[in-house]
């Protein structure tokens, strides 16, 4: 049986270095001339330029579409910058890597917040550290985009890069595990689907 898990890798060395320079710039911004530290008192939008048009097109194509990752597993965002502005809605794209990549972490964090809030029974807060407050998402929007941003990175980072040979392997269990699903039930599949043909 093929078991889809969530895989937290650690980021690369350039991701590593932009985060530090963020963090050096937000230090020197939030020392005071007595070398007193106040991060409280910073109010800086790091999502400037994004207005909630951009934030609602750009956060259902990466639910529909996932994140391209490149030769060694690790997000490609250059490539995924090329592909958004190749859809119609979003041809004037104009956003660079660095906010790209931000803005992904961001949305990761507020739907995982959203899924885990319901799915534990909490009443709903608002959760401190939401950078998007103005980008309104229900439980099946957050719950849609965290599944599928976990399912495609397990595809392009383990079925597609081994020829989907775990698929291959794994057939027959599909195949069995579908049988007793009805409409409605994840992972149902019609009549005539077969895993062995439309999955590859």
């Amino acid at each position: 049986m093929i078991v889809v898990s969530s895989y937290s890798e650690f980021p690369n060395a350039d991701t590593i270095t932009r985060r530090l320079k963020k963090l050096t710039q937000l230090i020197g911004k939030a020392e005071d001339r007595e070398g007193n530290i106040d991060f409280e008192s910073q109010d800086e939008n790091e999502l400037q330029g994004w207005d909630l048009e951009d934030k609602k097109k750009f956060f259902k194509f990466v639910s529909n579409f996932g994140v391209i990752l490149n030769n060694e597993g690790k997000p490609n965002w250059i490539e995924l910058r090329e592909r958004i502005t190749k859809e119609p809605e979003l041809e004037k794209f104009s956003k660079n890597i660095t906010e790209i990549e931000m803005f992904v972490d961001k949305l990761r964090i507020k739907c995982k917040h959203i899924v885990d809030s319901k799915e534990n029974k909490k009443e709903e807060s608002k959760q401190e550290s939401d950078e998007i407050p103005d980008l309104k998402l229900s439980y099946e929007e957050a719950l849609k985009f965290h599944k599928n941003y976990e399912l495609l990175y397990f595809l392009r980072r383990v079925i597609i890069p081994n020829k989907l040979s775990l698929l291959v392997s794994n057939i027959e269990d599909l195949k069995k595990a579908t049988l007793n699903l009805s409409e409605g039930d994840p992972g149902f599949v019609p009549e005539g689907y077969d895993p062995a043909i439309h999955d590859k």
